[in-house]
Parts: C-alpha cells; sequence; structure tokens
C-alpha cells in the first residue's frame, strides 16, 4: 500500500473522534478503492485529463535517458494539478521536490539544470556606464565614428544609454515608486518593461506586440489563453503565414500589488505553454529530416512581477519535452547613489548576455527559413509532418 493511502486512511481514524464521521468515511473510501493512488493523484475537476496526460508520458519511447527517466516517474509521482511537467515542459524555476530529488538520485539533475553562462559585459562598455551614471558624460568613442563597423556600435551605446537614461531616471529615486502606492501593470510597463524589451531587441529585426496581442501559434492549438502582454516574432520567408514566435513576456501585476502569488505563478505556467506550442509550430514548418537543424533554437521569456525582473529560455535539448531555465531573477531597487551605479551594471550585463542569445537564435533562423524558402516546392504539408511524440497541451489554466 503506498504512503498516500496510508495517509487517507490515517485521516479516516483520526476522523472519527469528530463530527460527520458517516459522510467523511463514505468520501476516504470511496476514494481510496476508486482510484490506485500509486499510479495517478486525484485531481478535483480535471482526473481523466490528469490520468491520460500521465499515460501519454509514461508511454513514451525514447533513447535519450532523461525522457525515459521522467517517463518512468510520472507513474508514482505526486503532482500539483497545474504542474507544466504534464504539458511536457520540464521547468526548472519551479520543479517538484519529488522530480527534482528523483533526479538528483539517477544522477542527471546537473544535466537538466544546466547553468546558463554570464559573461562579463565588455569593459569599454562597464566604463562607459560609469562616466553616464556618475558624470553624466555619454559621448561616444571618437573611434567608432570613422571605423568599419561605426555605426553597429554607436547603436550599441546609444541603447545603452538609453537603457542607463530611463533606469536612473524613471526608476532609480522616482518619487513614483517610492511612496508604496500600488502601481498598476501599464504604468510599469511603460516605465521599465518597455525600457528593457527595447535594449533586449535592439539592432535585432523583430515585429512586437504588445498589450494582449494575440499568439499566432495558438491559432490552432488548445490552449486556455491565447494571449500574451508582450510577443516579439520574426516573419518568415518562406512561408508568408507563419510567424517564428521566439519572445514572450507578461507582467504579473506592477510593485506593490497584494496576494499576487497565484497570478505570479499563473503567467509562469502561460508563458510555459506559449513558448511550447511555439516550439511545435515551428517544428510542424519543417520537414521532419530537417527538424535537426531546429536544435539552436531558444524562445526568450521575459516575466516582470513586482520589483523582480526574470528572463527565461526554453530550449527543446530533451524532445518530447522541452527545458526551461532562468538566466538571472533581477531585483530592481529603489535606492540611489552608488547602489544605483551597481545595479545598472548588473543589468546591463544580464540584458547584454540576454540579448546576445536572442541575435544567436534570431540568426539561426534567419538562415534555415531561407534555406526552407529555395526548397519550399518540396516540403511536406504542415498538418503531416506533426511529430508523432508530441506531448499534448494539459489545460488548467
Amino acid at each position: 500500500m503506498s504512503q498516500l493511502i496510508k495517509n487517507v486512511w490515517k485521516k479516516f481514524d483520526l476522523a472519527k473522534e469528530g463530527k460527520e464521521v458517516d459522510y467523511f468515511f463514505r468520501f476516504l473510501k470511496s476514494e481510496a478503492i476508486k482510484y490506485d493512488l500509486q499510479k495517478c493523484v486525484i485531481i478535483n475537476g480535471v482526473k481523466s485529463k490528469f490520468n491520460k496526460a500521465v499515460k501519454n508520458i509514461s508511454n513514451l519511447n525514447s533513447n535519450d535517458n532523461i525522457v525515459k527517466i521522467l517517463s518512468n516517474w510520472i507513474q508514482f509521482s505526486d503532482l500539483q494539478k497545474d504542474d507544466v511537467i504534464l504539458s511536457g515542459i520540464i521547468d526548472t524555476r519551479k520543479i517538484s521536490c519529488s522530480l527534482k530529488a528523483h533526479l538528483e538520485l539517477r544522477g542527471v539533475w546537473h544535466l537538466v539544470n544546466e547553468e546558463i553562462i554570464v559573461h562579463d559585459i565588455p569593459a569599454e562598455f562597464e566604463r562607459y556606464i560609469e562616466r553616464v551614471v556618475l558624470d553624466d558624460d555619454n559621448r561616444i568613442p571618437d573611434k567608432y565614428y570613422n571605423s568599419i563597423n561605426g555605426k553597429f556600435m554607436r547603436e550599441e551605446y546609444r541603447s545603452l544609454n538609453s537603457l542607463i537614461y530611463k533606469m536612473s531616471q524613471k526608476i532609480v529615486g522616482n518619487p513614483t515608486y517610492r511612496k508604496g502606492d500600488l502601481i498598476i501593470e501599464s504604468t510599469w510597463n511603460h516605465d521599465v518593461v518597455g525600457s528593457i524589451v527595447d535594449y533586449l531587441l535592439h539592432n535585432i529585426k523583430m515585429c512586437r506586440n504588445w498589450d494582449n496581442g494575440r499568439v499566432e501559434s495558438t491559432y490552432t492549438m488548445r490552449c486556455k489563453s491565447k494571449k500574451g502582454d508582450f510577443q516579439g516574432y520574426i516573419q518568415s520567408v518562406a512561408d508568408r503565414s507563419h510567424n517564428y514566435e521566439i519572445v514572450f513576456g507578461e507582467t504579473s501585476y506592477g510593485p506593490n500589488h497584494p496576494n499576487n502569488l497565484d497570478h505570479i505563478y499563473g503567467d509562469q505556467v502561460r508563458l510555459a505553454k506559449f513558448g511550447k506550442i511555439s516550439f511545435e509550430s515551428i517544428y510542424n514548418l519543417f520537414p521532419r529530416q530537417d527538424h535537426k537543424l531546429l536544435k539552436n533554437i531558444n524562445i526568450f521569456i521575459v516575466q516582470s512581477h513586482g520589483y523582480f525582473l526574470t528572463l527565461s529560455i526554453m530550449d527543446c535539448k530533451f524532445l518530447p519535452f522541452y527545458r526551461i531555465r532562468s538566466i538571472q531573477n533581477l531585483h530592481i531597487p529603489l535606492e540611489t547613489g552608488p547602489n544605483s551605479l551597481e545595479f545598472i551594471k548588473k543589468l546591463a550585463q544580464t540584458l547584454y548576455n540576454y540579448h546576445l542569445l536572442v541575435k544567436e537564435t534570431v540568426k539561426h533562423i534567419d538562415k534555415i527559413d531561407v534555406e526552407l524558402a529555395t526548397r519550399l516546392g518540396s516540403v511536406t504539408p504542415p498538418n503531416q509532418i506533426r511529430t508523432q511524440t508530441a506531448i499534448p497541451i494539459f489545460e488548467t489554466l
């Protein structure tokens, strides 16, 4: 008898000493008999969907060791109803304790939770930040006005200067954010998130949608929420009706909003599912023999919540599972003085590394999309190339 069943009967023994014993007995007994609690978790309202999701994952046939471990583990797991693992998403930011312990026991947790290396920002950029913040000197070095790559570097400096100005003038020391009043999402998006996204996507040709723009890849997919606060996408040359949606963002309330933990987690789940659906739409665009070319594509997830900003990356290293890792969870301080300089440096370093990763993915997508366009006549229709092992979205939100 599983530990879960033992706990059920233990609760029954305690209930015999209280009120409504008969009702409690019938409830506990019916639940314990009706379900094999070693193989599934009883989730009110979504029992059948949960069982189906568990079955889909447990029946996966893969040569990948991580996939094998997950498909074996899930049959005996103790999951919450909205755990994204049921949708085929390994979210290392909020992974269940039992799964983490199981992966550690099998010696593979370090592979799943692979660190994203954050490099130092170029020394000349760091010196520039110090000049702008401490001396209000935003002059671009003269050497970039007469060099081969001068235009590119001038744009780099201008984008960095814009980020410093907006963050130091609009946020650090701004009385709007020092009173402790509730800050609405639109204000926070305008002052903070928009400035950060501008820097993340500078010098990158990408379309953007704000304020509940429809996520195109969900048009034909089953997903309860089909809108996000922000998204960035690249228009396909090979298929004019398709967009490569690779950046998704949500603001889970502005600062000082009470009791927003549920909303933060709900948006985290929504963004994870958006990322997975977008990945699958990209895979459906290419013939199966070209799927190996998509391994270097990442989806980028930006979530603002209160005074925190979480930057995450989704990849497809363990197909049919999709993995999410965070590059950084930044705190946006309100202090002025020296602390603001250190904050700006840390922010610039993190965003610069994230920017380079986005740029690398965009470059890779441009390349494979052009290759696809040159042989479009031989491409199999998308509805015939869907990966057979794809794990369906488990709808809970």
